[in-house]
């Protein structure tokens, strides 16, 4: 077989790839930000599963705004499940993070914000069901994502975590505990005073929007 034939079965056989070649997914439209958590539920099933993470977020932000606890938990804890896979502070995550940086980049498990916002409201729904120690632990997991805003893992100043840590712990009677995070938390926030020792309503109220992200390069 000559040379010239060879570079043409070649080139039919690397056009043939490309034309069997899966179609890219779909860009799914955006939601309204005041929508209910239903589009996405409903996107669990439409959706890439690459994008399983960031559907979940959403299911369980927009149903704890509607407190609707019983919808947010298990979208919540499926997500925090898959994001410990790869961002939890153990040997096996480490060994994960660096597999999925070279081979799943395009899977997405959220920015550090995103990552410490899904444990910030699994922190409050445990508070709303009097759970202190696993809410106190969930705040704690989100202050680690917060870690991972930078590479060598020592940045940690999301001050609205460390108050709900420690307000877990004055509510669990666990003052020592709650003692040692206010003393942290001065470092961020300076002039605040702390708890009154027969504190024991918390109002939690969100207000303005997110960090917006912009695409680059």
């Amino acid at each position: 077989m000559s040379r010239f034939t060879l570079l043409c079965a070649g080139a039919v056989l690397a056009w043939s790839g490309q034309a069997l070649a899966a179609p890219p997914p779909p860009i799914l439209p955006p939601v309204a930000y005041d929508a209910g958590p239903e589009e996405f539920v409903q996107r669990l099933t439409t959706d890439v599963p690459t994008n399983r993470v960031l559907n979940q977020m959403e299911i369980g932000a927009r149903a704890f705004w509607r407190a609707d606890y019983a919808t947010a938990k298990p979208a919540l804890d499926d997500a925090i499940l898959r994001i410990d896979a790869v961002f939890a502070d153990s040997p096996t995550a480490a060994n994960a993070r660096k597999l999925w940086y070279d081979e799943g980049s395009k899977d997405f498990k959220g920015e550090p914000y995103e990552r410490a916002m899904v444990f910030l409201y699994r922190g409050l729904i445990y508070l709303h069901d009097a759970d202190y120690e696993n809410a106190r632990a969930a705040f704690r997991r989100g202050l680690m994502q917060d870690a991972f805003a930078e590479e060598d893992q020592n940045r940690s100043d999301f001050a609205l975590l460390l108050y709900l840590d420690a307000w877990a712990s004055h509510v669990n009677g666990d003052d020592d505990l709650a003692a040692e995070t206010l003393e942290q938390l001065k470092k961020l926030r300076p002039d605040f005073g702390g708890f009154g020792e027969k504190d024991d309503t918390l109002v939690f109220a969100e207000t303005g929007l997110a960090p917006r992200k912009l695409g680059d390069g």
